[in-house]
């Protein structure tokens, strides 16, 4: 079996997997990734704004009871 003939043979063979990884698999992974992050952005911004709501709500009522013991001892 001639040397350079098996060289040639294996790079190619080599070389198969690797564009397939390159060029189909890396940019949908990429695409999954942005995926990911994009869904964690979303939650992140809804947890946020839920626990702005529970805080300014919690304010409304230390509020409220601050006034009702106000007026209770007026």
């Amino acid at each position: 079996m001639n040397y350079k003939k098996f060289m040639n043979s294996a790079w190619l063979v080599a070389a198969i997997p690797m564009l397939f990884q390159i060029v189909i698999l890396a940019p949908i992974f990429y695409l999954m990734m942005l995926y990911v992050k994009g869904i964690a952005f979303i939650f992140k911004f809804i947890t946020k704004s839920l626990w702005k709501l529970i805080l300014w709500e919690s304010e409304v009522n230390k509020r409220k009871a601050l006034e009702k013991k106000n007026d209770q001892i007026n």
